[in-house]
């Protein structure tokens, strides 16, 4: 999530996996395709790894246990089957059903607001800056 109080956008989703060496990356200035590496795809990465583009939004399926859905702005959405619980951690928190710990940021520290849990999980923090602060509500 990058911008001020007048703009914010969200720009880049980057996924990681245990099955591939690189990070998946989704970017809004290449709709309709994900970055594994350097290496553009447009639809099957793997045999686990899938990407189905709509009209609205593109998705990224990734085995039958993860769905991440993204329009390339703002909204997204993230499906996790019951097989990943206690596995995951992200900007979404980490499916272990107790949710005071969802505001952990990558550094497995508590975040006090929601610019810097997000900012926690930029994967080049260079390159995004923000001054807004909003308090993280309980």
């Amino acid at each position: 999530l990058c911008g001020s109080a007048e703009k914010n956008c969200m720009n880049m989703v980057s996924v990681k996996d245990s099955s591939l060496s690189d990070t998946i990356t989704m970017t809004s200035s290449r709709p309709g395709t994900v970055l594994v590496g350097s290496k553009e795809y447009s639809s099957n990465v793997g045999p686990n790894i899938k990407i189905v583009n709509s009209k609205t939004y593109v998705s990224l399926f990734i085995g039958k246990y993860v769905e991440i859905h993204w329009t390339g702005a703002l909204s997204m959405w993230i499906v996790v089957h019951k097989e990943m619980f206690n596995k995951t951690s992200g900007i979404c928190g980490n499916f272990n059903m107790d949710a005071s710990d969802d505001k952990m940021g990558s550094d497995n520290l508590p975040k006090e607001t929601m610019s810097k849990l997000a900012k926690s999980w930029i994967v080049n923090q260079d390159e995004c800056t923000s001054s807004e602060e909003q308090t993280i509500g309980d």
